[in-house]
């Protein structure tokens, strides 16, 4: 009995010792497949954090472990979910060197940035297309590790860093691509030098400052140096001394100019008066600062003039007011107090047609007008205020614009002096360059009443012409 209890014990002791080493070995082999597991882990973490990686060195290695068997936890992925990693952030780490050493001497080395976005959208699908849940269950078969390690492989490799770094990377693309057609709509108004943008406009500075001012960048590119260019040169003044006659109206003022070659338009500053009604010599002085501090001033003269005495067989008055034109010829004592003519006329609306007197320059039989319009007998009075007659849509006798015939005695040009084509050949024909015209605003000589001229019916098939024309093929004289 007592020897039995012996081989008994001694079975159970052989059955404990080999469970116990059976547990033992158990327990290092999965000690041991974690070990492995973490330092692939590790070692995986290491290429994808690496800036340098070389992807094709990785990839041929990854393939060899594979051909060997030498293959745990990477064995189903590897062609996958950690080459695609590795291969778009090698992509990505491009785009970084590029953002982060360009040195601009052109607009040219601007635009492939523009490319680049083309290729980044095309790898958003890549990265958009790696399942990570997917390729975790392949990395973690071994049921003895994979709850262990899951969380770790989530973090570990790299797809929520490269989500984060190609939004960073496109974020800072659309910043440069701003930059770029910025540059591109105003390429008059800068220049580039030592890679630094130097804007020739002021305006065009403070329109590009805010854009590239706000960027609190991890990619910096170097375009984003930049500055006004040096300004030391005081503002342009146009304006200049002139002579008018007593009574003309004039306005100095808008007819200065102050303006600098990088601010553009700048304040003027007028100093002295003038009185257009008494003649005399007047002194203005035009100054003008500019946005860096420099200054300009010009000093002109007005002169206002008595009026030569009309000369000539002919002394024309057109009284504004009224849109009426009355022609003077000399009395028996040499003045010019005989009414020769009274003419209705379409003046300058809004006070267009200048107050003032005039001498007269010998026009033309046609003439175009402003507007792509024609007119004929033209007479100039004073720079483009001519008499002539009602504008035509051609040099054609029938395509006079009729409507505006119709419209004779009111204020409807530009400020030309519009009259019936009879009228407008008589001043033609009898009032020869240097004939005195006087602009004013007043009354009608005594016993003068407001002229009109003949109306045209809209439905007659005559309204192409002037019925007052003395041209023989006129069909109004039919």
């Amino acid at each position: 009995m007592k020897k039995f209890l012996v081989v008994l014990l001694s079975i159970i002791y052989s059955i404990i010792t080999i469970v116990f080493v059976l547990f033992s070995f158990l327990n290092l082999k999965i000690y041991i497949e974690r070990k492995i597991i973490t330092n692939e882990i590790l070692s995986v973490e290491n290429i994808i954090n690496n800036e340098n990686i070389d992807v094709e060195k990785y990839k041929n290695n990854f393939k060899k472990d594979m051909a060997t068997g030498n293959n745990l936890i990477i064995e189903h992925a590897i062609e996958n979910y950690l080459l695609d990693i590795l291969i778009n952030k090698d992509k990505l780490i491009k785009y970084e060197k590029y953002l982060n050493n360009t040195e601009v001497t052109s607009i040219e080395d601007l635009t492939i940035v523009e490319n680049y976005k083309d290729e980044l959208d095309s790898l958003k699908n890549n990265i958009d297309s790696l399942n990570k849940d997917n390729y975790i269950s392949a990395l973690t078969q071994k049921e003895s590790v994979k709850n262990e390690y899951n969380n770790m492989l989530l973090d570990r490799f790299g797809y929520d860093e490269l989500k984060i770094k190609y939004e960073n990377i496109c974020a800072s693309m659309d910043r440069v691509i701003a930059i770029v057609s910025f540059l591109k709509s105003n390429e008059t108004f800068y220049k580039i030098e030592n890679n630094e943008i130097v804007f020739l406009k002021r305006n065009s500075y403070n329109l590009y400052k805010p854009i590239v001012d706000d960027i609190n960048d991890d990619y910096i590119i170097k375009v984003l140096n930049y500055k006004l260019i040096e300004d030391t040169e005081g503002p342009i003044i146009e304006a200049s001394g002139i002579n008018i006659l007593v009574g003309t109206r004039y306005n100095f003022n808008s007819n200065v100019k102050c303006y600098d070659e990088v601010d553009d338009s700048v304040e003027c500053k007028i100093e002295g008066s003038y009185d257009v009604n008494t003649v005399g010599a007047y002194s203005m002085k035009v100054s003008a600062t500019d946005l860096s501090g420099n200054t300009s001033s010009k000093d002109v003269v007005i002169k206002v003039n008595e009026p030569e005495k009309p000369t000539g067989q002919y002394y024309i008055e057109i009284i504004r007011n009224y849109s009426t034109v009355v022609v003077y010829g000399l009395d028996d004592n040499g003045e010019y107090t005989k009414i020769v003519k009274v003419m209705p006329a379409s003046v300058g609306a809004g006070g267009n047609t200048p107050l003032g007197t005039f001498k007269t320059t010998r026009g033309s039989a046609w003439g175009g007008l402003i507007g792509g319009v024609y007119g004929q007998y033209y007479t100039r009075i004073v720079g483009s205020i001519l008499f002539h007659s009602v504008p035509y849509y051609s040099m054609d006798k029938s395509t006079l614009w009729w409507q505006e015939y119709n419209n004779l005695g009111t204020a409807r040009s530009l400020g030309c002096i519009r009259l019936t084509v009879e009228d407008s050949k008589w001043i033609y024909d009898n009032c020869p360059t240097g004939t005195t015209v006087k602009v004013l605003d007043g009354e009608l000589p005594p016993g003068v009443e407001k002229p009109s001229a003949p109306k045209i019916d809209p439905n007659s098939p005559n309204r192409g012409w002037d019925p007052t024309d003395p041209d023989p093929n006129n069909p109004w004289k039919q």
